[in-house]
């Protein structure tokens, strides 16, 4: 939920940069649209991007690699999140309500930060593969360390040997000795 609040947030800036690209005209068109508190969106995009990239790179590691929803699930997933999100939030930003959707539908900033919301959701799902690969590079090279720690400590063959010694004694374990007078 992270990622696509994050990816909402950023869709949303890019849709005025590219419609906008002029510090002054952009500044007229968000005051002129109900924006304010530009600059806290963007702290607030990139916050919750990078607590979604840790989170994420925390679980995987955590489920040590374990391949969860495919690629494309997550970009339509975040898409969805992320084109409702949009919409919700331009219309509460101007006061419209749910009925002012179709106003919003002639704003050239609204129709390119439809188009941003798939571009973004797009880039996230590669920034989610690239943790995820991270992770499983991390997880490789730990289970190479941990290998090689272990057979710098025993000598070639050895782990196999204790094992195999251990199993033999609880084998061949006797019980307790049965009470005087007890049958099976």
């Amino acid at each position: 939920m992270l990622l696509a609040l994050g990816g909402l947030l950023a869709g949303h800036l890019m849709s005025y940069f590219v419609v906008a690209p002029h510090a002054h005209e952009r500044a007229e068109l968000l005051a002129s649209t109900g924006h304010s508190g530009h600059g806290a969106f963007g702290t607030l995009a990139l916050t919750a991007a990078f607590a979604a990239a840790i989170g994420l790179f925390m679980q995987r590691i955590r489920t040590h690699g374990d391949h969860g929803v495919s690629r494309a699930r997550v970009a339509a997933r975040l898409w969805a999140i992320q084109t409702l999100g949009f919409v919700l939030l331009e219309t509460w930003e101007r006061g419209h309500g749910l009925a002012g959707v179709v106003e919003l539908v002639h704003e050239p900033a609204f129709l390119v930060g439809l188009v941003a919301q798939v571009v973004v959701a797009l880039a996230a799902t590669a920034i989610v593969r690239l943790v995820e690969a991270t992770a499983d590079a991390l997880l490789r090279l730990l289970a190479t360390f941990a290998h090689a720690a272990i057979r710098s400590f025993l000598p070639p063959g050895e782990p196999v040997r204790a094992v195999a010694s251990i199993a033999r004694a609880a084998w061949n374990l006797r019980g307790p000795p049965a009470p005087a007078g007890y049958r099976n």
